[in-house]
C-alpha cells in the first residue's frame, strides 16, 4: 500500500531543520530555512500557527517538558523563548 502525506502546507519556503513533538502541548513545532516556525495539531496534523522567528534559518527547537515554552535559537545570533500558548515572545 502506498504511504500519502496526511497534510502538506505549501508556504514553508525551505527545508524544515528542526521538528518537535511536544504531547504535552499535542503539537508538532517545525523551524524552517526561511525563519518561521509552525505549529501543526497532532489529532488531525492541521497547522494553527505560522509565524516568523528568525531573520535566518531556525537553526534549533526545544519545547519546556511543561509544554508551554518553545526555545529558538537562528542563524541571526539569537535565542528566544516564546510563550506557545499565545505563540509569541513572553
Amino acid at each position: 500500500k502506498e504511504i500519502r502525506p496526511c497534510n502538506v502546507y505549501k508556504r514553508i519556503e525551505g527545508p524544515i531543520t528542526s521538528p518537535r513533538v511536544s504531547k504535552e502541548a499535542n503539537s508538532l513545532f517545525t523551524g524552517s530555512v526561511d525563519g518561521m516556525v509552525a505549529v501543526w495539531r497532532i489529532k488531525d496534523w492541521n497547522c494553527v500557527s505560522f509565524k516568523p522567528a528568525h531573520k535566518g534559518s531556525v537553526t534549533e527547537l526545544d519545547v519546556h517538558p511543561s509544554g508551554k515554552i518553545m526555545m529558538l535559537c537562528g542563524r541571526d545570533k539569537s535565542v528566544r523563548l516564546w510563550d506557545i500558548i499565545i505563540m509569541k515572545e513572553p
